[in-house]
């Protein structure tokens, strides 16, 4: 982690930083954070931002500028940003400046960096099935994404025009399925 700027000991994660006072006579001044990591699943990562007065704050991502409506640097208060991100590296870099503004100047903070994994993705096998009316039946095959160690259950619900019961017969019954662990 490299970080131009001043540790900012009100961080909540205990390591980051926020812009620095202006130096005498200026009237802005920019600092920045920059961190390379790599992933060895997808995860998601997040952290914490806030601006203050008239301090800005901008961000990248893998060298791509972010913007709302994932990032919103110019709303004062605190914020949070979390984007999954695959495997493999990544390049996180924040730009923080401050501006005097009628004497005053803002600032920017960063804050409470984190990975966490993310819950396992189901879908359904096939996107969607025809039976003409009186047809017969269809079988509906759901997968995990990769097997858990605990167990999975997926809520899920049909909709459309077709009434339930009269039209169609659900069984088991609508509302969830689980998969037990190491299942997919």
């Amino acid at each position: 982690w490299s970080w131009f700027g001043r540790p900012d000991p009100a961080a909540t994660g205990g390591a980051w930083a926020s812009t620095p006072p202006l130096p005498p006579d200026s009237t802005w001044n920019s600092t920045w954070l920059q961190t390379s990591f790599t992933l060895d699943r997808a995860m998601y990562f997040s952290f914490d931002y806030a601006k203050a007065g008239s301090g800005n704050l901008e961000f990248q991502l893998d060298g791509e500028s972010v913007y709302a409506p994932d990032f919103d640097p110019w709303t004062s208060g605190l914020h949070t940003f979390q984007r999954e991100l695959s495997a493999g590296p990544h390049t996180a870099r924040w730009v923080a400046g401050i501006f005097a503004e009628g004497g005053r100047a803002g600032h920017s903070v960063v804050d409470n960096l984190s990975f966490a994994v993310p819950p396992p993705r189901v879908w359904f096998v096939t996107n969607e099935q025809e039976i003409a009316e009186n047809g017969g039946s269809a079988t509906v095959f759901m997968q995990l994404e990769e097997p858990c160690g605990a167990p999975v259950t997926v809520l899920y619900s049909a909709s459309g025009t077709a009434m339930a019961a009269s039209d169609y017969a659900v069984a088991p019954q609508l509302g969830s399925v689980t998969f037990a662990p190491g299942d997919t």
